[in-house]
């Protein structure tokens, strides 16, 4: 046991920190069952019982993560004001600055969508005046009406609302009757860039490309909202929804392809100087959402390792995201997609290798000596029968996690969904890479481009193919009507404690020092 806490909090310590911070603004907003605080707190004070047989500085992190989380609990509540609902809506002056805004066709129409940070809300009654609530993020809409000028994103805005909280966690605010928008001071926002952004990389893409199904899917893949309801309910029958949503894969993709160009051009550490700059621009341009900050931070932390010469790890990395995601947003625990982003990728790293190595037992791996000596189609079929190992261990360890959270929040896992994500994501980054390949070619070379993109329609129709096309009678479903959300908590957190214990218990286990916070 000493060995594992050792090895653990040597290798990831940014993790430890990231945990502890997220849970303290956590514990900070939302209302907690005690048992989980119980259960958090004794796995990290748990080690100290072997205080006297692990290393100091393992024991000067402990004692700092639980510092950083009390830390991180008091400025969350000096920050953050939560307002207390006494009837479903709260009337009152709202000052609210904006990040996205977007276009939408609903069942109530067409609507413009603003989403932002709601900095004060005053109640208003007829003896006076004070803030409820302060720095929460929100939702506004309004209707879209022709020929009528939508308010602009690049000013912060006094508006007359109600206030009411969707989910704890999730606010949406509605004009007030005769409401008028009162812009006070322009404001430094990405949101009217980004909208025009958007909207620009759609009309290339449309032109582009004619079939609307495919067209559909690939706009939504490059700028992360999806307008096709017909794709995403279809898409939806497989479980295969969660691929619309911007994270870790679309990022390694557009690195892989711009990392591979650059690197022809550049030296290694400027190749990858300069790919964290092109990446923090996809994240300006896509927007400060929960999974895409973990992605993007995860991601660039990884190349600041290869910039400073130091090894990094996905754990640290992914600790650094939750320290970042804690000062940025720590109203993110309720975020569907961030829920799932962290848990899955927690899941990939903790996971994978143990039952990479379970698979092994029904797909026997081989010394390279052992491979050079089979035929040529022996030597085919254990390469196919190693993607398959590959993709079933990934398989099992993402629905380690995936599974119950998807009865949790959905009430049922389609089964189909257990094959379709063994190879719709590979299909899907091969039609990424060919949307990217054509956009990047079509100043250069644009009877190159018009080639490309021939080829992805065709490409895409096929992929989307395998979920249009097939019978309602492959909609099977496992079922559940609840799910206790504690009951839920308690599974995750044992599952990574579990997890961390397989990959660090070994005594061998190499200590990874990339960037280590002390």
């Amino acid at each position: 046991m000493p060995v594992f806490f050792s090895n653990c909090w040597s290798g990831c310590p940014a993790l430890l920190y990231g945990l502890t911070m997220f849970f303290g603004a956590s514990l900070a907003i939302f209302d907690i069952h005690w048992l989980l605080v119980f259960l958090f707190a004794g796995l990290l004070l748990f080690p100290i019982i072997y205080i006297s047989s692990m290393r100091n500085e393992v024991i000067l992190r402990i004692f700092l993560a639980a510092a950083l989380g009390l830390l991180s609990f008091t400025f969350t509540t000096h920050e953050y004001q939560i307002p207390r609902f006494n009837e479903s809506w709260l009337n009152g002056k709202a000052q609210v600055t904006f990040s996205s805004v977007t276009h939408s066709k609903t069942s109530f129409g067409l609507l413009w969508t603003y989403k932002g940070t709601l900095h004060s809300f005053s109640e208003i009654n007829s003896y006076r005046e004070n803030s409820i609530a302060k720095n929460l993020p929100f939702t506004l809409s309004i209707p879209a009406k022709n020929n009528v000028a939508r308010p602009s994103a690049n000013y912060q805005y006094i508006l007359q609302t109600r206030l009411k909280e969707v989910i704890p966690g999730n606010y949406s605010l509605s004009l007030s009757k005769g409401a008028s928008w009162d812009p006070k001071k322009n404001v430094w926002a990405f949101a009217e860039w980004r909208f025009n952004a958007k909207t620009y990389l759609r009309q290339v893409i449309y032109s582009a490309i004619k079939d609307p199904h495919a067209a559909a899917f690939l706009g939504g893949l490059a700028t992360g909202s999806m307008d096709d309801h017909q794709l995403s309910f279809e898409l939806g029958r497989f479980g295969l929804q969660h691929l619309m949503a911007i994270s870790g894969l679309h990022f390694a993709i557009l690195a892989s392809i711009a990392g591979f160009l650059l690197q022809l051009i550049f030296p290694h550490k400027i190749s990858a100087f300069l790919l964290i700059t092109l990446l923090s621009a996809y994240f300006l341009f896509l927007g400060p959402s929960p999974s895409v900050i973990r992605a993007w931070v995860s991601i660039t932390v990884a190349l600041m390792g290869t910039v400073l010469s130091k090894r990094s790890n996905g754990l640290n990395s992914l600790g650094v995201s939750l320290i970042v995601m804690t000062l940025i947003d720590p109203f993110a625990l309720q975020n569907i997609g961030f829920q799932f982003s962290f848990a899955v990728t927690t899941a990939i790293l903790v996971w994978f290798a143990p039952c990479e190595k379970m698979c092994q037992r029904f797909f026997a791996k081989r010394t390279l000596s052992e491979l050079a000596e089979m035929g040529g189609f022996s030597q085919h079929g254990y390469c196919l029968l190693y993607f398959l190992r590959q993709a079933l261990a990934l398989a099992i360890a993402v629905n380690l996690v995936a599974f119950p959270m998807t009865l949790f929040h959905f009430h049922k896992f389609p089964l189909m969904s257990l094959i379709y994500n063994l190879f719709f994501p590979f299909l899907m980054s091969l039609s990424m890479l060919l949307l990217a390949t054509g956009l990047f070619v079509s100043t250069i070379f644009p009877w190159l481009s018009d080639q490309i993109h021939a080829m992805n329609e065709y490409f895409t129709q096929f992929l989307l193919s395998f979920a249009f096309n097939l019978p309602k009678s492959f909609d099977v479903a496992f079922r559940m009507d609840e799910i206790h959300k504690e009951g839920l908590a308690i599974y995750l957190m044992l599952i990574l404690a579990l997890g961390l214990f397989l990959k660090f218990s070994g005594k061998n286990y190499p200590d990874e020092e990339a960037f280590i916070f002390v």
